[in-house]
């Protein structure tokens, strides 16, 4: 398994930060819509790669991913999503071999995320992300601690628009400034502002306001560059995922 076919889909919790932006969250979350991705292709670098996902009571709970040669799907590794009592409670992602790599498991407050407990099966590492809310819920806060030390850090600002997210290191450095723009309650361009460039997100959406296409952008010598493309492709009607796997 390549580390990097992963994160090309879903940032791993191990290297994760707040910045990362997840556009399949409401398929995780109690009353998910009957409309739903089945399919994520990413074109990246002369590369083609896939997701497909699998469903059970319109949730996500298994991502299989694959890898295109040719017209050859070679599978990548896959992952599985757990839930209790309607909210996520665990995903497990596993290599092509189905060797597990990383275990992470979420705790909740008054319904909202308060940790994520991650286990680097593969590095024996343990990390913990642990989040803040302001009184009207919004997430406003949070801080990544390996083996129990705070190794980053991150503050939200909001204004009507816009939300800027400030990230800090283990001494409380400003490393990076992450700006979310938003246009009728969707979110439709990211800019991350670190030491190491400028990195660009825009998102799409179809007519019934469901995410369609994300591009990205790097930045090489002051130049921006294209760095990869997701599509996604939804289910022709909402009734029962036919291919819900029952694992």
């Amino acid at each position: 398994m390549r580390r990097v076919l992963f994160l090309l889909f879903l940032a791993s919790p191990i290297a994760a930060g707040p910045e990362i932006f997840d556009p399949l969250a409401v398929w995780k979350n109690p009353n998910a819509p009957s409309k739903r991705p089945l399919l994520e292709t990413v074109f990246s670098s002369g590369s083609t790669e896939l997701a497909r996902y699998h469903y059970r009571n319109n949730q996500i709970v298994r991502i299989d991913y694959l890898k295109l040669d040719g017209k050859k799907e070679i599978p990548a590794g896959h992952s599985l999503l757990s839930y209790e009592d309607g909210l996520l409670s665990r995903e497990q992602l596993f290599d092509e071999t189905g060797k597990l790599c990383e275990e992470v498991r979420y705790l909740y407050r008054n319904g909202r995320a308060e940790k994520m407990l991650v286990r680097d099966v593969r590095g024996n590492a343990h990390i913990e992300w642990h989040y803040f809310y302001d009184k009207n819920g919004n997430l406003i806060s949070g801080r990544r601690l390996l083996e129990g030390k705070t190794t980053e850090s991150f503050k939200i600002v909001r204004d009507q628009n816009n939300t800027i997210q400030k990230i800090f290191n283990a001494r409380g450095e400003l490393t990076a400034e992450v700006t979310s723009v938003y246009e009728n309650g969707r979110l439709v361009h990211r800019r991350k502002n670190a030491l190491t460039g400028t990195k660009y997100a825009d998102y799409k959406y179809d007519s019934e306001g469901f995410i369609s296409e994300i591009v990205y952008h790097d930045t090489e010598r002051g130049q921006k560059v294209f760095a990869k493309k997701h599509t996604f492709s939804y289910s022709k009607d909402h009734s029962e995922n036919k291919t819900a796997l029952a694992r």
